[in-house]
């Protein structure tokens, strides 16, 4: 499944509900923060993370797991904190594939 077909409605209705029934991988205790504008909302993102067992950030911190970012390679505040951290940045249809294939 690609970012394309998740932004889809239905696609992504049933995404979040294989979360929230634990049929995908757990983000449980992880935080992941966001920056940039991508395919899915804010507010879309941030209930896949919260289905998961993950949490939202709004900010990058050394406790931040993951920061997806609409431009992996930008100079974004976000992006120069978490590679100070050196925390995994990776953009949007990466993070859903490595959800997908419990790679995170």
């Amino acid at each position: 499944m690609t970012t394309k077909d998740i932004l889809d409605p239905a696609a992504f209705a049933a995404l979040k509900q294989a979360a929230e029934q634990g049929l995908l991988p757990s983000l449980k205790g992880h935080h992941v923060a966001f920056t940039g504008t991508m395919s899915m909302t804010r507010d879309d993102m941030f209930a896949l993370v919260t289905a998961m067992g993950g949490f939202p950030s709004p900010s990058v911190a050394k406790y931040t797991a993951y920061l997806v970012a609409a431009d992996p390679q930008g100079t974004s505040t976000k992006c120069q904190t978490a590679r100070r951290y050196g925390i995994p940045i990776m953009d949007e249809e990466t993070f859903i594939s490595r959800l997908m294939q419990g790679n995170l």
